[in-house]
């Protein structure tokens, strides 16, 4: 069988931290079992990059949308590896 996730990722304002990774940890782990039980898995994260403490962050920072989500979101893809 075949087996989409659709799971949340975090808000790209700042470093991730232990308590997200809790979160993308729990879904590797289904991910993982799903696979190991010979299921197909097709898993999205989504990247939350609109939001008011992104906002509150661009504003403190004084930096474009792109210029904080770009960097975090990279951050966070780098630290999964």
């Amino acid at each position: 069988g075949k087996v989409t996730m659709y799971t949340c990722g975090p808000t790209v304002y700042d470093f991730a931290h232990i308590g997200n990774f809790r979160a993308f940890l729990t879904y590797d782990i289904i991910k993982r079992w799903l696979k190991y039980c010979g299921f197909d898995v097709d898993h999205i994260c989504n990247l939350t990059d609109v939001d008011d403490k992104i906002i509150q962050r661009m504003q403190r920072d004084n930096v474009g949308l792109a210029e904080l989500t770009d960097k975090f979101a990279g951050e966070f893809l780098s630290d999964l590896k």
